[in-house]
């Protein structure tokens, strides 16, 4: 797990596509996800990005987990949950106290204390 550098950008983007296709996620221009590049943290294996995931900064004490995405060949290994620790740990870090996220994985987020 590592902060995303602007050469990750293109991968975060071939991630995010199915998930797009399949109106899952929201899709999102090139040129936002270089602006924001920041946010975002990434998962690798044998030098592939195998997942990503970002911490939007809302408020003094409110973030938001965002563009959560894990390759499908990885699901259910533990991927998801480690960059959600990992931005948890990033939000405290900040001197955040409250993180949401909107999405579909209901049953995912709650199994990690999310409401």
């Amino acid at each position: 797990m590592r902060a995303a550098r602007t050469s990750d950008v293109r991968g975060i983007l071939a991630l995010l596509d199915p998930w797009v296709q399949r109106r899952i996620l929201l899709g999102k221009e090139i040129v936002t996800l270089y602006e924001s590049v920041q946010e975002f943290v990434v998962a690798e294996s044998g030098g592939e990005l195998i997942g990503c995931g970002a911490l939007h900064v809302m408020w003094e004490d409110l973030g938001e987990i965002r563009t959560l995405i894990v390759s499908e060949s990885w699901l259910h290994h533990g991927v998801g949950g480690a960059i959600v620790t990992e931005l948890e740990e990033r939000a405290r870090a900040l001197g955040l106290s409250r993180l949401f996220c909107l999405t579909f994985e209901v049953d995912f987020f709650t199994r990690r204390g999310f409401r």
